[in-house]
């Protein structure tokens, strides 16, 4: 049995690691494309190194991806946004569909409960009542109770599963039937997760595992930053680091360096920044930021939902461009700004050159004024295009006045923002010539913080901060952690 583990710290080039690896066995000709499994944390990331491998095989895909095609489910079973509010409607818990570690204030206790659940089932545990009293302890106790018997009967019932029952289900079934495999970001593997890795080593000659112990940002849906050191250990795996990171500069890697050294178990993995020096700012708050400038490659980043609302706050109030990666979409992303752009556009080419397609004209008769719509298709219709958009468009007035902002700073609406949103969480695999971080706590994460539980927090703000190519901005916020 052939076991290797790669620890990649933050712009290392771990996934072109795993393509050269993958590629040797693809062009080797011991190896069938067939034969070879490569597994991601998501779908998308495993879409992409399977098309950056060109590799034609069935066992390419996540984990509980495989665990389906294992345990022969069908998509009938399984849960879904659907299937859920179906049980929110039977048992009267309401549910939001957010994630639990980001965006406490817009959830309902539904969202803990499930989350709860998941993170006990993934962790292997025992009892569920001792998972909840080992939590923030949302919502309550009897409530959390009556939501496992009700949430277990009602799988039982219907015959559902959720992504852990795969796990489990696969657990019980065959092993994949190849030889080679490889993990991606197995730092967010739950013990589970790894379990079911573990029985797989049992019959798979070969196994890469690859990730970052200092990058497991996910328990709250049970990862196990140890996860990766275990299996090494247990298999006497060969170990590989990456050591040389091709996006940290020098500043913003000593700061990185600091956040991480505040984790009191991990995996000690040196490795060296690139030449350039890079820059790190501080603000007493983010008003205090006047240098944002157009096409700037910039990403804006909050620990909670709850710290993004300053910041939109700002934008808005100094007509930058956003778009939001994560969560609810920002004002450049909503149907207003599609109405504004296709005005926009039909304006510069005229009417009778650019062929609406319905779907445009849709958009177009929900958003004139009533007194203009009946002018559309007839000769009349250039009228409307000859008007200043605040005449002609029905667009409230708070949204009004910061497009008429973009539109000044930027002459028409024909621009891409460049300026993105996001949470620490959501960025993971993201990178970005300037960071900028709100250095701040949601209520929920800094009662854990301030209750000694910050090994987690320095795992989430290490990746915040070795997302910055150039440039770092660290602003205060609610909760600031005094470490950053």
């Amino acid at each position: 049995m052939e076991r290797h583990v790669i620890y990649g710290p933050p712009g290392t080039g771990k996934s072109t690691e795993i393509i050269r690896r993958v590629k040797e066995y693809v062009n080797s000709d011991h190896f069938k494309p067939e034969e070879i499994g490569l597994c991601s944390y998501t779908k998308a990331a495993a879409t992409v190194l399977k098309e950056r491998c060109n590799i034609d095989s069935k066992w390419v895909g996540t984990l509980h991806s495989l665990a389906f095609k294992l345990s022969k489910c069908i998509y009938s079973q399984t849960i879904n946004h659907r299937k859920l509010k179906e049980f929110s409607k039977l048992s009267g818990i309401a549910f939001t569909g957010a994630n639990p570690d980001e965006a406490e204030q817009e959830l309902s206790n539904g969202d803990y409960y499930l989350a709860l659940y998941g993170f006990h089932h993934a962790s292997l545990g025992k009892e569920y009542m001792n998972t909840y009293d080992c939590s923030d302890r949302p919502g309550c106790r009897d409530e959390f109770k009556f939501f496992v018997d009700a949430y277990t009967a009602w799988k039982k019932s219907t015959g559902f599963i959720d992504f852990n029952d795969m796990l489990i289900k696969a657990l019980h079934s065959d092993n994949p039937p190849i030889e080679v495999l490889f993990i991606d970001e197995a730092q967010d593997l739950s013990p589970l997760q790894w379990a079911l890795v573990n029985r797989w080593s049992q019959t798979i000659p070969i196994i890469h595992i690859a990730g970052d112990d200092d990058q497991a940002i996910y328990q709250w849906a049970g990862a196990d930053p140890k996860g990766m050191l275990y299996f090494e250990k247990k298999h006497d795996a060969k170990r590989t680091i990456l050591n040389q990171s091709f996006r940290i500069p020098v500043e913003i890697h000593k700061k990185a360096s600091d956040v991480i050294s505040n984790v009191s178990e991990r995996v000690d993995k040196e490795y060296k920044p690139k030449e350039a020096k890079g820059n790190i700012e501080y603000y007493s708050g983010i008003e205090c930021i006047v240098d944002l400038e157009p096409d700037e490659d910039v990403l804006i980043l909050y620990r909670n939902h709850s710290l993004r609302e300053d910041v939109e706050d700002f934008l808005i109030s100094k007509g930058y461009p956003y778009i939001t990666d994560n969560g609810k979409p920002g004002l450049c992303q909503g149907w207003y700004w599609k109405l504004l752009t296709l005005f926009n556009r039909i304006k510069k080419v005229g009417v009778d050159n650019y062929g609406l397609t319905s779907e445009e004209n849709k958009i177009l008769v929900q958003g004139l004024h009533e007194h203009l719509i009946k002018k559309l298709g007839t000769s009349k219709a250039k009228d409307i295009f000859e008007c200043p958009w605040q005449e002609v468009l029905n667009i409230p007035a708070d949204k009004r006045l910061y497009f008429e902002q973009i539109e000044c700073n930027h002459t028409d609406f024909n621009i891409k923002p460049t300026i993105h949103l996001s949470t620490i969480h959501g960025s993971k695999g993201r990178e970005a010539d300037r960071i900028i971080l709100m250095n701040g706590l949601g209520s929920l994460s800094a009662q854990k913080f301030y209750s000694g539980d910050t090994d987690g927090e320095a795992r989430v703000f290490y990746v915040a901060v070795t997302r910055a190519k150039k440039r770092l901005d660290i602003v205060q916020a609610d909760n600031s952690i005094g470490w950053l």
